[in-house]
């Protein structure tokens, strides 16, 4: 399971804007983030493993992984300002 830390290792996200960047490598500075998926959600793989980036926000600023899915508040869901989330 992905743990605050290690996302904050990968990625650099900026809550008022809602994007993520990598923080490290080759890519450090370039937007993370694809939207192939159906629904229409960004998402990023770490180690491994896809994430959904309205998911990864809400680790980002609470520290835990959301224990329900989150909305978001404007419907757009590439929209992942903190603001414009809510579980």
């Amino acid at each position: 399971m992905l743990r605050q830390k290690r996302l904050r290792e990968v990625l650099e996200y900026d809550p008022m804007t809602g994007i993520f960047t990598y923080a490290r490598g080759k890519r450090k500075g370039k937007i993370a983030g694809t939207s192939h998926d159906p629904r229409g959600f960004l998402k990023v793989q770490i180690d491994n493993q896809r994430h959904l980036l309205h998911r990864l926000s809400w680790l980002w600023m609470t520290g835990t992984m959301p224990r329900w899915s989150v909305e978001h508040i404007n419907g757009d869901r590439t929209d992942n300002r903190w603001e414009n989330l809510r579980e």
